[in-house]
């Protein structure tokens, strides 16, 4: 299958996603096209919770989730190269979503060559099934969905090696508003509670690895964006 390469980061400049639910103006259609298709993906998917809260505990976007798991699972895949691919005929493209369908079967993004100019290269046809025949007439095999990790020991954080503390960036102003009211008028008084987290935080990690919870960090590409979250808390007496 044909690699395509100069691929843009963002999904929809890739491909045009036309709104295909009930009749709307041409401008409310244009608004609702992109939260359209994610809803016909989360009805196609095994059941999960795309939806999400906000930090104050609200309901997020409807599919929030999902949006960012499409947007970021293409530009990794991008990334990697040699998984967006094109038919042959160059006529069709597609790309492994990732996820699975309630017969565990897998979803890919399923594209035509766009032929109105000036617009994005792909039109999106609809999200295929593996079993979906013109999805097989024209990739077989199909493409393989993303990796985030090239070694196990990517999964686990190494203690042993040193924790350098980014302070210019952690401790910014645009950053500290992260922080608790209390320190965030206080840096020096912030660094302290910070490093005191990181001991406890550190201790915690010696004895339960798996509180550091793998993600995908895409701003690390050339250390393939792997990235570990460790809870910790800059409260007296918490961790």
């Amino acid at each position: 299958m044909p690699e395509l390469t100069g691929l843009p980061a963002k999904i929809w400049e890739f491909a045009f996603f036309p709104y295909r639910g009930d009749p709307v103006p041409q401008r409310e259609a244009q608004a609702k096209a992109w939260p359209n298709i994610l809803s016909k993906l989360a009805d196609l998917a095994e059941r999960e919770d795309w939806i999400g809260t906000n930090a104050d505990g609200s309901d997020a976007t409807e599919n929030q989730i999902l949006h960012n798991y499409i947007s970021f699972t293409y530009f990794r895949l991008v990334l990697e190269g040699r998984k967006v691919v094109a038919s042959e005929d160059g006529n069709y493209a597609t790309f492994n979503t990732g996820l699975l369908d309630s017969f565990d079967q897998e979803i890919f993004g399923f594209f035509q060559r766009n032929t109105q100019p000036g617009k994005q290269p792909w039109y999106f046809l609809r999200w295929a099934i593996e079993s979906d025949r013109e999805l097989m007439t024209f990739f077989n095999p199909t493409p393989d969905m993303a990796d985030y990790v090239t070694a196990a020991s990517d999964l686990v954080y190494d203690w042993r090696r040193p924790l350098i503390l980014n302070y210019a960036h952690i401790l910014d102003d645009d950053h500290m508003k992260r922080f608790p009211l209390e320190l965030q008028k206080r840096p020096l008084r912030a660094r302290s509670q910070l490093d005191a987290a990181v001991v406890k935080t550190l201790k915690r990690l010696r004895r339960n690895y798996k509180i550091a919870i793998p993600q995908w960090y895409p701003k690390l590409k050339e250390e393939g964006g792997t990235a570990l979250a460790t809870p910790g808390s800059l409260r007296r007496g918490h961790c």
